[in-house]
């Protein structure tokens, strides 16, 4: 009987502590994905490669919504500055 209890609670730490490192690895990308959006911002200039400059953003944010939703489903609530994606 003791036994199966201490299987049945192996999961839950398993899955947090999974999950506690999928968060950490999307914070850092959050992070990443920010900090290329601001250079870009910066960098880029604007009438040339208006287009480029727009398709990359838009897909930064993209991605940077999609593990602000993944951190939320995981518990993770959100990041820092990760508030910046749109």
């Amino acid at each position: 009987m003791l036994m199966l209890s201490i299987k049945a609670a192996q999961p839950s730490i398993v899955n947090t502590y999974w999950q506690s490192s999928i968060i950490a690895v999307l914070k850092a990308e959050i992070n990443s994905i920010i900090a290329v959006y601001t250079r870009l911002q910066t960098t880029m200039p604007g009438a040339a490669y208006a287009n480029n400059r727009a398709d990359v953003l838009n897909n930064a944010n993209n991605l940077c919504k999609a593990q602000k939703n993944t951190i939320s489903s995981l518990g993770g609530g959100l990041v820092g500055n990760a508030n910046t994606c749109n």
